[in-house]
């Protein structure tokens, strides 16, 4: 799996490298969605993430451990 991310992050960099404008990627680990996480699950922390999205315009983000409910809050959120 982290292959993976890091195979289509480079790919998309490298994507980046001969466009015409500027590409810019973020990668960010938002943690899965477990409840045992306490003051630090996905709910107390789904709004400082979608607003770190929003904060940096980037044109592709990659994210890691997201369940399907964290990827629809986020967009949810864009």
């Amino acid at each position: 799996m982290i292959r993976t991310a890091i195979t289509i992050c480079v790919w998309l960099w490298a994507l980046g490298a001969v466009a015409q404008e500027p590409v810019e990627l973020i990668t960010y680990n938002i943690r899965m969605n477990t409840s045992g996480d306490g003051e630090h699950a996905w709910p107390h922390r789904k709004d400082d993430v979608a607003a770190l999205f929003r904060f940096h315009r980037a044109d592709i983000f990659c994210v890691q451990e997201a369940l399907p409910d964290q990827m629809d809050d986020l967009e949810a959120e864009r």
